[in-house]
């Protein structure tokens, strides 16, 4: 018996469009750190049992993007909070990665 060469097999794919959202340009501005990268910061409190995730140089309006980031990451209104002293958000939880992608879609 002879044996036949195999055949790549090819695989079609569907081209998917990307779907784009335009939202207006946000009411408030994040600056980067020295190194370039966005000020998104995880820390943990009482022993390692609260995550927390801080989000630091925000100038504007510090409401609009605390709500933003609530109807992102799905959580309720005392999950996501401001402290106007320092004009952080702080968010329960470890949400570097999806913060600083939200960050990116954004254009900040």
């Amino acid at each position: 018996m002879k044996s036949r060469p195999l055949k790549p097999k090819t695989i079609r794919v569907k081209a998917q469009t990307p779907t784009t959202i335009s939202l207006p340009p946000p009411k408030y501005h994040i600056s980067r750190s020295h190194s370039q990268n966005y000020p998104v910061y995880s820390d943990y409190k009482r022993g390692g049992n609260l995550h927390l995730t801080t989000i630091r140089k925000i100038t504007g309006d510090l409401s609009a993007l605390r709500d933003e980031l609530r109807v992102f990451l799905n959580k309720q209104n005392d999950e996501v909070k401001i402290n106007s002293l320092t004009s952080h958000v702080i968010v329960k939880g470890h949400h570097v990665a999806e913060i600083t992608d939200f960050l990116k879609a954004r254009g900040l």
